[in-house]
């Protein structure tokens, strides 16, 4: 699997990997910083890591393929239905004002 490897201030790195997708977010605004590292399985919501990141602190973040990945800290459900119907009402939202 292809995934991220995840080091914040020289700790030991956190490996997200999945079949389906990976994404790092980092978010700087308002004196607060954060970083979530969450992904799918195609079946569920996946969370590695959601932090705290203070001025200067030091985020590496390396593409690797691998095998290992570390434990999640959150599973969600993924409701395919729920999200058709969220998919719809947005595009109704957006066809109203034109955008699409």
């Amino acid at each position: 699997m292809i995934g991220f490897e995840i080091s914040i201030n020289g700790r030991e790195p956190i490996v997200a990997a999945s079949d389906y997708f990976v994404f790092a977010d980092l978010t700087f605004g308002c004196s607060s910083g954060r970083i979530k590292i969450k992904g799918s399985d195609g079946l569920h919501y996946l969370t590695w890591l959601t932090e705290k990141l203070e001025e200067g602190d030091r985020v590496l973040i390396k593409m690797v393929v691998t095998d290992k990945v570390s434990p999640v800290l959150t599973i969600e459900d993924c409701d395919r239905n729920e999200m058709k119907r969220r998919y719809e009402q947005l595009k109704m939202e957006l066809q109203g004002k034109g955008l699409i």
